[in-house]
């Protein structure tokens, strides 16, 4: 938690941010709102990857 992080789809950035909670299987996590975006939910079912 606390890390910037690329939240990725087909290969193309959907958004970044700072990691705000992790579930505890590994299936999808919480990226904290900023000035420009709010609080949301990725799940890699979905098709997102997360890029350091």
């Amino acid at each position: 938690m606390g890390d910037i992080v690329e939240i990725r789809s087909n290969e193309r950035v959907v958004r970044r941010g700072i990691v705000e909670e992790e579930m505890p299987d590994g299936s999808g996590l919480w990226l904290s709102a900023d000035a420009a975006d709010r609080r949301e939910y990725f799940h890699k079912d979905l098709g997102y990857e997360l890029w350091i």
